[in-house]
């Protein structure tokens, strides 16, 4: 019986050895560091701002905003002679989603050589128009103008000049009414009765901070 015990304590003994030499003389343990990666997905999306100018006219005889006015009337009139003044009101409105700054500027696209150097034109940034034409005229507000002569060449209103720091500027949404005279001086000759001109105002935009 003795003997059986030893044998069995022997045998645990040696079952025992055997599993530690499994464990212990395994393959060597192949250690990993833990790593984690993340990514910030960008769910939102962005759109370019645009540049938009726009300025009142009538169609259909309605008050509209528009890119191009082509029928902007107030100064359409069969009996300007010297001395005769019309003004009205320009309405300019920034219809973009940035910041410009913008500045006018005047061109006779039509003139008669008997009429030259005889149109002035005088502009006012939130100006008022006082009487009725043919004796209406501008004030108030800011000059953008003074009486400067309407000539052929697409001229930029002498107080608005081609600096940065001379342009007027509009917020997206913004508006700013422009009081526009056009004159006939009283020195005009006898040999511009009968002759015709187109005056045309346009305004020029660019995003704030252009030189």
């Amino acid at each position: 019986m003795l003997t059986r015990l030893r044998r069995l304590s022997l045998r645990s003994r040696i079952t025992l050895v055997i599993v530690l030499a499994l464990v212990l003389g395994g393959a060597p343990a192949a250690w990993a560091y833990w790593t984690s990666t993340q990514a910030a997905n960008n769910t939102q999306t962005f759109t370019v701002g645009h540049l938009d100018l726009q300025l009142s006219g009538t169609q259909s005889g309605t008050l509209v905003f528009a890119d191009n006015v082509t029928d902007y009337t107030p100064f359409d009139t069969a009996a300007m002679y010297p001395g005769a003044t019309y003004a009205a009101l320009l309405t300019v409105r920034n219809n973009g989603s940035i910041p410009l700054s913008y500045w006018l500027s005047v061109q006779d696209t039509h003139a008669s050589p008997n009429l030259a150097g005889s149109l002035t034109t005088i502009a006012r940034a939130a100006g008022t128009v006082s009487g009725t034409a043919p004796s209406a005229t501008c004030g108030g507000g800011t000059s953008l103008a003074a009486a400067q002569t309407v000539t052929a060449t697409d001229t930029t209103f002498n107080a608005m000049g081609t600096a940065a720091a001379q342009r007027r500027q509009l917020a997206p949404g913004a508006t700013e009414s422009i009081c526009v005279e056009l004159d006939m001086l009283t020195s005009a000759p006898s040999s511009a009765q009968g002759q015709t001109s187109t005056v045309v105002y346009t305004a020029h935009a660019e995003q704030v901070a252009q030189p």
